[in-house]
């Protein structure tokens, strides 16, 4: 099929784009029919507080184009439609290797987050030296 599918060493990631105080979250999530529930989740994402996020959404070669639709509700949210269903784990592959963030944030479709979630899931990692979550004490 060729997919250019990239290994990324979070450890070399960290380099000078990367600040403790605003990192960029890239939120991943896949579709495979399902365009209702995933429309629901890209619009709990709009009411996120924390604003330094891209939204990715992979659909896994769906019936139905769900572009228009999600684009309409969130004009930022990036999409690939894949011309084959690679399941949950080469979808979400396929989204890692397109994100751009300093963490990675992959969720189910049928999530709807609560607006304070990215602020919660990053305060450990702002309050501590990135490289401690790599070395173990």
């Amino acid at each position: 099929m060729g997919y250019n599918i990239r290994t990324v060493n979070y450890l070399e990631k960290m380099d000078s784009s990367y600040t403790t105080t605003n990192p960029l979250v890239s939120i991943i999530s896949l579709n495979y029919n399902q365009l209702e529930v995933t429309a629901a989740f890209v619009a709990s994402c709009n009411h996120l507080t924390y604003k330094h996020f891209e939204l990715i959404i992979v659909d896994n070669n769906s019936k139905e184009d769900p572009t228009e639709r999600l684009l309409n509700i969130n004009p930022n949210t990036i999409i690939y439609r894949l011309p084959e269903n690679l399941g949950f784990t080469g979808g979400n592959n396929f989204g890692m290797n397109k994100a751009k963030g300093d963490f990675v944030f992959i969720v189910n479709n049928d999530t709807e987050v609560t607006a304070d979630l990215l602020g919660h899931l990053l305060e450990p990692f702002l309050r501590t030296n990135p490289l401690e979550w790599f070395v173990q004490k």
